[in-house]
């Protein structure tokens, strides 16, 4: 939808930043991640979809309204 985001990863903090492009912070942000994210529509519906490493074994996908 022409929407810019900016992500941030605080590894020592274990937590996932996500920014309009006006810098504010989407609602319910911080997120726990541990790496870059991936942001994309994944599904059928108009969220965006946020995936992101968990633990070390893991990957946690979240959805962004």
């Amino acid at each position: 939808n022409n929407k810019v985001y900016v992500s941030v990863t605080d590894l020592q903090a274990h937590k996932v930043y996500l920014f309009d492009s006006n810098a504010s912070l989407l609602p319910g942000f911080p997120i726990y991640g541990n790496s870059n994210i991936d942001l994309s529509n994944a599904d059928d519906d108009a969220a965006l979809e946020l995936v992101v490493q968990g633990e070390e074994n893991g990957v946690l996908v979240y959805e962004v309204n």
